[in-house]
């Protein structure tokens, strides 16, 4: 019997040891990897400056530099969706809300995205109030919401599809609402829609990604005290 005991406390103690080191270093990779992440942004600032200098200096080349920065937009928003996901799983993930005019701020948003639409000449529509909509929410989070919805909608359309933003303002609560015509999801899709690194159509519409922005998504809008869905 003291044999019989021996062996499991043993076996248990090993077991232990085992999720130990794995957790262990799985946290020691996600330190890593966030590192890694926070040093790719500083040389894409300097890269970004300099392309701007150059600019300046040889503005005949005019289609290159917009080809460049654009990229380095995408880049620098993956980049800190990265961080952002970071945050979420450990917890740390808050909001630094202000009073500000909603309408401006979306089409703000809107129009630094629309150089994504001359990949496959999609309409950037947008239905957004003229007048200020003040609101509080939190600017940085809502550019990594629109940039999410917005560039998968622009992504998965067909060539020359549209896609419309449209903003409702009413006592204080707001109403976002991306539409587009694109080749639509599956029940099936739809139902798994927010799990992270959801593979995607990334392979039949020949675009890259990555499964994480619409998970990051779902956290920044439940942040908000807001919800999220989604039809086909």
């Amino acid at each position: 019997l003291y044999l019989v005991l021996l062996i499991l406390a043993v076996y248990g103690g090993i077991s232990w040891y085992k999720s130990y080191l794995k957790m262990k270093n799985r946290l020691q990779m996600a330190v890593v990897f966030t590192n890694i992440t926070h040093e790719l942004l500083t040389p894409l600032t300097v890269i970004s400056a300099t392309t701007e200098d150059l600019q300046n200096r040889a503005p005949q080349f005019k289609n290159h530099y917009t080809n460049i920065l654009n990229n380095i937009f995408r880049l620098t928003h993956l980049l800190r969706q990265i961080l952002e996901v970071r945050k979420a799983q450990s917890g740390q993930l808050k909001l630094r809300v202000s009073k500000g005019n909603l309408s401006s701020t979306v089409r703000t948003i809107c129009e630094n995205i629309r150089p994504m639409t001359q990949t496959n000449h999609t309409q950037l529509i947008l239905h957004v109030p003229e007048e200020d909509s003040p609101v509080w929410f939190d600017p940085d989070k809502l550019d990594k919401i629109l940039y999410n919805l917005i560039s998968n909608a622009i992504k998965y359309n067909r060539e020359g599809g549209k896609v419309e933003v449209s903003l409702d303002v009413t006592d204080g609560c707001a109403r976002l609402e991306i539409s587009d015509n694109g080749i639509g999801m599956s029940e099936n899709q739809l139902r798994h829609l927010y799990t992270r690194f959801l593979d995607g159509d990334y392979r039949r519409m020949k675009t890259a990604g990555t499964g994480i922005g619409l998970s990051l998504t779902h956290d920044l809008v439940r942040l908000h005290h807001g919800s999220i869905h989604c039809q086909s």
